[in-house]
């Protein structure tokens, strides 16, 4: 997606393109013997608000867009907060975290060939309670604008935001899509019914639920479809077979 459209109308924001690469395993841990797993290689680009985004210093990631192969279908991914994912720079390779490999690695299984990674805020922090404390209201306000102009060239969303995600976050981001929720198709790649959100794309999150993410990748490879709902002011999703 070109710059012009991630960024239309949302002024006076000066953002910096890095080049990312990687590659890795489809599978990890006790699941890397599959007898199916390969190779994925990763090659794309992110825009962040500074020039030095392994500062680690009030640094914003406002866009991250990886290629997986040549076809056509891309999956927008819409999680917490940018962790450590960052270009290659100063004769260091880029890296990608295991968040990001764990998105794409759901993207893959469900036959996307690119993936699109948005937050729900951009402030880059490992630590997603101090990254929500530090993000500010103006980087949110922009945040929400690019979600919106992204959706409105990419149609399959999957939110995967986990149980962390704030309700007026969810509310700003929710009704900042609503006028396009006819067209969009929003997906989980496995819902926490104990929480009644969408999982996190963590390696393990939830033994009772035989870890979340293992069993999508060595089983089934459907998405959850989700629906939007709004009850007086607030905004939220449910599954949509039960909507």
């Amino acid at each position: 997606m070109n710059k012009e459209k991630i960024f239309k109308n949302i002024q006076n924001i000066k953002p910096y393109k890095f080049d990312i690469s990687d590659s890795f395993d489809l599978y990890f841990g006790q699941s890397k013997n599959n007898k199916n797993n390969c190779r994925i290689d990763v090659k794309g680009f992110a825009y962040y608000n500074c020039e030095n985004p392994k500062a680690k210093s009030d640094c914003y990631r406002y866009y991250l867009e990886l290629e997986i192969n040549n076809s056509n279908k891309t999956l927008v991914v819409l999680m917490l907060n940018p962790s450590n994912t960052f270009p290659e720079m100063n004769g260091k390779k880029s890296t990608v975290d295991g968040t990001v490999k764990n998105a794409i690695r759901i993207a893959y299984k469900a036959g996307y060939s690119k993936v699109i990674i948005l937050n729900s805020f951009n402030y880059i922090d490992g630590n997603s309670l101090t990254a929500i404390k530090s993000a500010s209201q103006t980087s949110n306000d922009i945040n929400a604008k690019i979600i919106s102009n992204v959706l409105t060239e990419h149609k399959d969303l999957m939110i995967a935001w986990g149980t962390k995600v704030r309700q007026k976050d969810k509310n700003i981001i929710l009704s900042s899509i609503w006028d396009k929720i006819t067209d969009l198709k929003i997906y989980a790649y496995a819902w926490n019914e104990n929480s009644n959100c969408p999982y996190h794309p963590a390696t393990r999150v939830n033994k009772k639920n035989n870890y979340p993410l293992t069993k999508f990748l060595t089983g089934k490879t459907n998405l959850q479809e989700l629906a939007v709902i709004k009850q007086k002011d607030k905004f939220e999703l449910i599954i949509k077979n039960k909507y």
